[in-house]
């Protein structure tokens, strides 16, 4: 059980501090996924980064791994401290106690007052003279399951956005004098699709032919700029919801329990229960946010010129003023780097798109929706692919809460118009408000940290079709697409009646949930009383 407590402690950690997943490895399929021309590809934040320890030697500091007892460690430590804030309201020792657990996990990726990382850190290098061709003639795009496919772009996911997009566009140069094309593909997820954006800014579109951008927070992901600017709430129905996306996910060995605390959390909501408790948790965590919360980030991830890139024009100030206060001085090396993303690019990133189109570099975009948003929103209702709020991820798509549908009178309107073609069939999303409608695609309960290998099928068909592809030009792709199955065993197909129906819990009545518990409680029983026994 120790493994499943740890797993469980660092699901905790990850909404909380919303810290970055590393890619998520695929175990099965042998398509070789290509382009005509060769395509550069850059993943979101999370892959392996790393440093130099104190004997010269180099080592992993990202992902970063709880040590055993580190957890009941700080948590004996913790103990004095909140007796202490209970009964003497003196919250201080508690706090810095907290913090200190908090930053001994995620600490070693942080970055310097001016955003730099520590001398010897860093992320695998590129090598874009390696043989990506196949022997038909065509150039591998990256695949998790054939090590070494496509041109990868790997970057130190923490640093300045700028600095990353003129390595890039060294990289590109490279690539292009090696293969002896003069435009290549350019793909970008998450962070990548910022990156992007910078690259397309600084140094245009010239060597690009088509660029796809697959959940990009191009206006900021709600839950950063909430996290970041300190205000944020527990909602206890949104608990539910994430709850069931992701608590029945994971290795077969462990999801028994985590399907165990996913029903018995929809239970107490269910009879009410579970409101108090996390009005409690809202309660305690306002008294110690506004000094945990800064502490930690300005040691990790707030130090990182990459993840305030994240944070919206709405939370922008609140933001800076709840994190740096009045030592603005001394991280005014960090804040020039942020200021200048945010002003320079978040503000006009519409503007940096429509050039890049018009300069024939096909932008296309891939969006994500239909799971809960991290709980700790003003909207907990809000759209989303978990964590990032699909509107955002789509340019401007109007979108139902994420267990509705738009309502009739939208609709109606929609079909008097004639948009009624970009809504989807399960009536959450109408694409006819995004900026760029008939090059905008949808895949629906594909989560933001996954990206099976079934997503470069989408991904070839728009870059290598001979134009400008839009979501009416080939029906294995139109604009609306759905995701079954995880990981390596993850397809996806064109979005139906049939498969648009919820694929979640959300719905289930008392007597379901309870029928769901029993049968848990059962299977968990057997599990691990069998592994007893045979001990």
């Amino acid at each position: 059980m120790k493994k499943t407590t740890r797993k469980i402690i660092s699901i905790l950690l990850a909404v909380l501090m919303m810290l970055p997943a590393a890619a998520l490895l695929c175990a099965a399929g042998d398509t070789l996924y290509t382009t005509t021309i060769p395509t550069v590809y850059l993943a979101g934040q999370g892959t392996k980064l790393w440093g130099t320890s104190e004997n010269g030697k180099e080592e992993l500091i990202y992902p970063f791994e709880i040590p055993d007892g580190y957890i009941g460690d700080r948590a004996k430590e913790l103990i004095s401290p909140l007796l202490d804030g209970i009964v003497a309201y003196d919250w201080d020792e508690y706090c810095d106690t907290l913090s200190d657990a908090i930053i001994g996990i995620v600490g070693s990726v942080g970055l310097d007052e001016n955003g730099e990382p520590a001398e010897g850190q860093h992320a695998w290098p590129c090598d874009p003279k390696k043989n990506v061709k196949t022997a038909d003639g065509r150039y591998t795009v990256y695949s998790h399951t054939h090590a070494g496919a496509g041109y990868v772009f790997n970057y130190d996911w923490r640093t300045d956005p700028y600095a990353v997009a003129k390595d890039l566009n060294t990289y590109i140069e490279a690539v292009k004098r090696e293969t002896g094309f003069e435009k290549v593909n350019l793909v970008g997820r998450c962070l990548g699709a910022t990156i992007l954006l910078v690259y397309l800014s600084e140094y245009g579109n010239d060597s690009i032919e088509k660029t796809v951008l697959v959940s990009g927070g191009f206006s900021g992901f709600e839950s950063m700029g909430a996290l970041f600017s300190g205000n944020f709430q527990f909602d206890s129905d949104a608990l539910t919801r994430f709850a069931d996306d992701y608590l029945s996910d994971g290795d077969k060995s462990e999801d028994l329990v985590f399907g165990l605390l996913d029903v018995v959390i929809s239970l107490l909501n269910q009879v009410q229960m579970l409101g108090m408790p996390v009005n409690l948790i809202d309660q305690f965590w306002s008294k110690v946010s506004d000094k945990v919360i800064p502490k930690v980030l300005l040691a990790s991830y707030g130090s990182m010129p990459s993840f305030w890139s994240f944070v919206s024009d709405e939370y922008y100030d609140d933001a800076k003023e709840f994190l740096f206060g009045e030592d603005e001085e001394k991280y005014a090396g960090l804040i020039e780097k942020i200021d200048h993303y945010h002003y320079d690019v978040a503000q006009r990133y519409g503007e940096i798109i429509d050039k890049a189109n018009a300069d024939g570099n096909q932008v296309s975009i891939i969006s994500k929706y239909g799971l809960q948003i991290i709980p700790i929103v003003k909207d907990p209702d809000i759209m989303s692919d978990g964590y990032l709020e699909t509107v955002s991820s789509s340019f401007g798509a109007t979108c139902s809460t994420v267990n509705g549908t738009l309502d009739k009178d939208y609709l109606a309107e929609a079909k008097e118009n004639g948009t009624d073609k970009y809504i989807s069939v399960d009536k959450q999303i109408d694409a006819s408000t995004c900026r760029y409608r008939d090059r905008t695609w949808f895949i629906k309960y594909m989560a933001h940290m996954d990206n099976p290998d079934c997503i470069n099928d989408i991904l070839c068909a728009i870059l290598d079709y001979d134009g400008d592809m839009t979501v009416f030009d080939d029906e294995a792709f139109p604009q609306y697409l759905f995701c079954e199955g995880k990981e390596g065993a993850a397809t996806i197909s064109p979005l139906t009646k049939e498969n648009s129906a919820p694929a979640n819990n959300w719905s289930n009545s008392k007597i379901e949930n309870l029928i769901r518990l029993l049968v848990n409680v059962i299977e968990v029983l057997i599990k691990y009383l069998g592994q007893a026994l045979a001990n």
